[in-house]
């Protein structure tokens, strides 16, 4: 009997999910740009374009609108709306921008990247005092926030210790994505 009821189920239920890809690049130059970062939040998915700037979600559903963004640097950020339903190959066309330097941002969560959207404490330290006490490397810089010390075990290798916690207790982000490469050995800085 549940056999045959098998047989009146479309086949379409079991098939809901589709693979979106496509490609960024310059919008300039039309060239491709490899290592750009795309993203849909609201599934928390995140890929970084392959050498020929092409990128690949898997297992994303085949219907419904998400907000789709794509970050590299030393171009605009773009935000763009995509229906899955009759999306094909997609083009993401970025725009050269000036590149500044943001304050940098410690936070004690390990859920939230973006400050706007966090609920603990955050301190910022801006360009002006980055300048005004030079350092010898980032972490230097930042020792000097209450609650921030360094590790240093030689010149310019050093490693945060943010309210006692250190090495791979300390996330570190880039855009958003987590630095991992050389994180943790004592004799390799962030």
């Amino acid at each position: 009997m549940i056999l045959f009821g098998f047989l009146f189920i479309p086949f379409s239920l079991f098939a809901d999910m589709a693979v979106i890809s496509g490609r960024v690049i310059d919008a300039e130059t039309r060239q491709s740009l490899p290592g750009a970062v795309v993203s849909i939040p609201d599934l928390r998915l995140s890929t970084v374009t392959n050498g020929d700037g092409e990128f690949t979600f898997k297992n994303v559903p085949d219907r419904g609108r998400f907000l789709a963004e794509v970050r590299f640097i030393g171009y605009r950020t773009i935000t763009q709306t995509i229906d899955f339903s009759s999306v094909g190959d997609l083009e993401f066309s970025l725009h050269p921008s000036t590149l500044e330097a943001k304050e940098v941002v410690i936070t004690g969560s390990a859920f939230s990247t973006d400050e706007r959207k966090n609920s603990t404490n955050v301190t910022a330290v801006g360009k002006a005092e980055l300048v005004d006490r030079p350092a010898t490397n980032l972490i230097d810089a930042i020792s000097r926030v209450p609650g921030v010390s360094q590790v240093t075990t030689g010149a310019a290798v050093s490693k945060p210790v943010i309210r006692g916690l250190s090495y791979n207790r300390v996330v570190t982000l880039a855009n958003g994505t987590k630095q991992e490469g050389q994180q943790w050995g004592d004799e390799h800085g962030v």
